[in-house]
């Protein structure tokens, strides 16, 4: 996987990235509806994660872009794009006690279109002043995942059943980078995405070295909680919460995400103590028992892209993770450290 190495300030972060891909990256055309809902999201965006604007001005200074189109690209992401029904992602969450290490697991697999995976990357990010980390992301500055010092571990997920238009908010690529940049442990990530407008139904899937796990499921109009202490929590591509099932439309859960779903499920009902890192791998690896996945729709290829672990020893020391340049089944899990 093509690794990134990032520091500084917000601004000098963005900086040194647009002048990177100056001449490289050209934002795609944006129409009217979306420019007017990224201008909505900015308001929202400067309130609650100020300094993602600054590495934003400083991507476009450092680039030569247009600063609106950058934020267009960045702030509504996806807004305009087709997501593939049988595609999606899969999170588990593993307590200490359910471990044969003793150490909290958390595994994630990210499926999507299969062209996207030239741009995925791996990125050793240490914001001054903020917490360093390890995330991964197909784009610059946002992230979908990964892990930051404090040991708190967050990867997100597409709720594919929701239902709605998106709305004026902070799109989930923003906000999980902001957990990484600024929150020690799960009841702060918690507390931060409780309390922003998102644009559309996410899920966040959060684990802490001291064994604290949440799956927030999040709308435009309510966001649910559900925690689990030294146990498991696992999501795929829809809405478990009672409370967000008025925001879901059964018609558009994909297949591929209930059997995801009940293949985890399976695997941990029957496995549910002493689970290992190659346990883990294995699992996260397998088409028959497991979650890698591979499809065709409408002539858009399909797959698990990549693939990633963590293991949070409570006592500290470098960031690390295992991950797959591709699918898990074609290539080994590598560790990284930072």
């Amino acid at each position: 996987m093509r690794t990134t190495e990032n520091s500084g300030t917000y601004y000098d972060m963005g900086f040194k990235l647009g002048s990177q891909l100056k001449n490289v990256f050209n934002p795609p055309p944006c129409h009217p509806e979306k420019l007017k809902l990224s201008f909505q999201c900015r308001e929202i965006v400067k309130k609650y994660t100020p300094d993602l604007l600054e590495e934003i001005k400083g991507f476009c200074d450092g680039g030569n872009f247009d600063l609106e189109m950058i934020e267009a690209f960045l702030l509504v992401l996806g807004y305009e794009l087709f997501y593939p029904p049988g595609g999606g992602c899969t999170v588990i969450a593993l307590g200490s006690e359910l471990t044969e290490s003793g150490c909290p697991l958390f595994a994630r697999n990210y499926d999507f279109n299969i062209e996207f995976q030239a741009y995925c990357e791996m990125t050793l990010r240490a914001p001054l002043g903020k917490l360093r980390s390890i995330s991964f992301s197909d784009h610059m500055i946002g992230t979908y995942g990964g892990i930051n010092e404090s040991g708190l571990v967050i990867a997100i997920l597409l709720a594919s059943d929701y239902d709605n238009k998106w709305q004026p908010g902070i799109r989930v690529n923003l906000s999980a980078r902001w957990v990484l940049d600024n929150c020690h442990d799960t009841e702060e990530a918690v507390v931060f995405l409780e309390k922003i407008p998102h644009v559309r139904g996410q899920i966040f899937m959060i684990m802490d070295k001291k064994d604290n796990i949440a799956r927030v499921e999040t709308s435009p109009l309510e966001v649910a909680v559900t925690y689990a202490k030294k146990d498991y929590l696992f999501s795929t591509n829809h809405y478990q919460a009672e409370a967000l099932m008025k925001y879901s439309n059964p018609v558009l859960i994909s297949p591929n995400s209930v059997e995801r779903f009940n293949k985890v499920k399976t695997f941990l009902d029957n496995r549910k103590t002493n689970l290992t890192l190659n346990d883990m791998m294995e699992f996260l690896s397998s088409h028959k028992e497991g979650v890698c996945n591979h499809f065709e729709f409408d002539g858009i290829k399909a797959a698990t892209i990549y693939s990633w672990i963590a293991e949070i020893p409570e006592k500290g020391g470098p960031i690390q993770t295992w991950a797959t340049i591709g699918s898990p089944c074609k290539g080994k899990y590598k560790l990284y450290t930072y």
